[in-house]
């Protein structure tokens, strides 16, 4: 398997065996192999797949994106005073890069989206919930990466086996059911869930 165009898969990955459930391996090695835009807009097919009214055509997905432009610009409207001065966003920037420093992205889980978990400092710290007494989300230190079938998992419910993970070419985080093998959308990021666990607003 080999990668063209200066695609940014250099070198290519090899799995062992299919990291997402249901797809034959030799498809995930087709779609690496595609140029980047392609790759991209492929995983951007997939996520807007979920949005309730998706119908597969572009102009579809185009207005999704502009519904999501629209709710960030009201959003900043409303809170004027969430957005960030120059010099704060560089502090920001400077201290996700020395977070990442501290505790880089394995590159075993390249195709993850879970760049927060490390950048934002979880991947160092966790979440330790003391209501209900479990760690929501783990620490590197305690967690192994490698093991996996199509999900990242960073945290679980202390309940029936439902862990809280990141998806293989998807974005956010999903609750993952071992019982009947199903995911569940529970946030755009990893902070949002956390702050939903924590006060209520989000369950499984």
């Amino acid at each position: 398997m080999s990668t063209t165009n200066d695609d940014p898969l250099d070198p290519p990955i090899d799995f062992e065996r299919t990291p997402v459930p249901g797809v034959p391996l030799e498809v995930i090695e087709y779609v690496l192999t595609l140029p980047d835009e392609v790759r991209q807009w492929f995983g951007n097919f997939l996520l807007d797949s979920m949005v309730k009214g998706f119908d597969g055509t572009p102009e579809t997905s185009a207005r999704l994106w502009k519904n999501e432009l629209k709710r960030r610009i009201d959003e900043a409207t409303a809170h004027p005073e969430s957005l960030l001065s120059a010099e704060d966003g560089l502090r920001r920037i400077r201290e996700r890069l020395e977070q990442l420093q501290r505790t880089p992205k394995p590159s075993n889980l390249h195709g993850y989206h879970c760049r927060d978990y490390f950048a934002d400092g979880w991947a160092e710290k966790g979440h330790y919930d003391e209501k209900t007494h479990s760690w929501v989300v783990s620490p590197l230190s305690e967690l192994q990466p490698d093991q996996r079938m199509g999900f990242f998992a960073v945290g679980s419910s202390g309940t029936d086996g439902i862990q809280f993970c990141y998806r293989y070419g998807h974005h956010g985080i999903w609750a993952y059911y071992p019982i009947t093998g199903e995911f569940t959308l529970l946030a755009p990021t990893l902070a949002a869930f956390v702050e939903g666990w924590c006060s209520g607003t989000i369950s499984v």
